[in-house]
Parts: C-alpha cells; structure tokens; sequence
C-alpha cells in the first residue's frame, strides 16, 4: 500500500508504522498508565496518524514537521 503511495522505501516505512501502532496499542491498552489516562480522542488520532502516514511517504531529507 505504501509503495502503491510512493514510499520511496515501503518495507522501512510500513515496519516504522506497524512499530508506531503497536506502541499505541500497548501504552493505551496494557501500559503503565493505561487504567488512569482518558480514552483516547478519535479525532486526535486520526490526525497523528496521519501525520505517521505523511512523514512515511515523504522523501528523505525532506521535512515533515513530525
């Protein structure tokens, strides 16, 4: 799907993302702090992961601001 967005490198990409994500998953679900933080805002992240998506199909040394 990256390659297919023109990820210049979708193998780097899509492993950066999948470790993004289950990094999410744990801290919300199973972290430390999991129980006393808020649920998380679906538009918030959306918007974050979105910004994951772009900074994954940017072309290196450009910037992202991510």
């Amino acid at each position: 799907m990256l390659a297919a967005l023109g990820a210049e490198r979708p193998d780097e990409a899509a492993e950066l993302l999948v470790a993004w994500t289950d990094g999410l998953l744990y801290d919300r679900l199973a972290g430390a702090l999991a129980r006393s933080r808020p649920a998380p805002d679906p538009a918030e992240l959306a918007s974050v992961a979105r910004r994951m998506i772009d900074a994954a199909l940017a072309h290196p040394g450009q910037g992202t601001g991510v």
